[in-house]
This record gives C-alpha cells, sequence and structure tokens, in this order.
C-alpha cells in the first residue's frame, strides 16, 4: 500500500467516524436518526416511545 492509498483510505476513515459521531450525539439528545420530521413516519413511536409515568403503581 503506498502514501496515497493509505491517505484517502484515512480521510474516509475519519469521514465514517464523525458522521457515525454526529448520528449517535443526534439520537441522544431526541432527533431523529433518519434525517426527516416524525410526523409522517410510521415508525415514530419506535424512535420516540411515549415517556412512561413513574408514579403509577
Amino acid at each position: 500500500m503506498n502514501l496515497s492509498t493509505f491517505l484517502v483510505a484515512a480521510a474516509l476513515c475519519v469521514v465514517v467516524v464523525t458522521i457515525i459521531y454526529f448520528q449517535i450525539k443526534k439520537m441522544k439528545h431526541g432527533g431523529s436518526g433518519c434525517g426527516c420530521g416524525c410526523s409522517g413516519c410510521s415508525h415514530a413511536t419506535q424512535c420516540h416511545p411515549a415517556p412512561q409515568n413513574k408514579d403509577q403503581h
């Protein structure tokens, strides 16, 4: 593997890791994982489940 191939591979790895990092960060802060709004999504309850009431016994 020569230097140019290594640099291209390293740059692609950095891009992929950065994308994954920001997707995880967005999901942890309540953002959508697919990039679109949840108003018309059939899987909205799976991404953002209804909060459970802790006062119920």
